[in-house]
């Protein structure tokens, strides 16, 4: 590693690899039926998926030096909010299933709302690293 900039961004490739991997791997504990439940667990593992793998190629390609120092620090909480918003979502359908058995109208509005926020967060995550990153090299 060169400098601290470069140590930097390779810290937050590897948090955003670790923790990527983390939730699709805490992901595939859950039961799997042939279900909303299955279709929605699917549906965050295709598309978490691909942009996890689309992040982490974008951050290799990014540079890092002193002028974009900071946008590397909110690229990363960034991304840890994407993380706990996937984890919070699939912690209220876990609870409303044990709880009541089934899925529900929660469920659902837990989903729709993550999906918002997530999409929300993407575009910011797009932002810093056109915006900000890749600009300065």
């Amino acid at each position: 590693m060169n400098s601290k900039y470069e140590m930097r961004k390779r810290i937050t490739i590897i948090l955003w690899i670790v923790v990527s991997s983390m939730i699709f791997w805490l992901i595939n504990f859950l039961p799997q039926t042939f279900d909303e439940g299955s279709f929605i667990t699917y549906m965050f593992m295709f598309f978490g998926g691909g942009f996890a793998f689309h992040i982490f190629t974008e951050m290799l390609s990014a540079p890092a030096n002193e002028k974009n120092w900071d946008s590397w620090g909110k690229l990363g909480l960034q991304l840890v909010w994407i993380a706990f918003t996937i984890l919070l979502v699939f912690g209220v359908v876990y609870f409303e299933k044990k709880v009541y058995s089934m899925g529900g109208v929660l469920s659902l509005i837990a989903i729709f709302v993550a999906i918002w926020l997530i999409t929300t967060r993407v575009e910011k995550v797009h932002m810093i690293l056109y915006n900000e990153i890749k600009k300065t090299s």
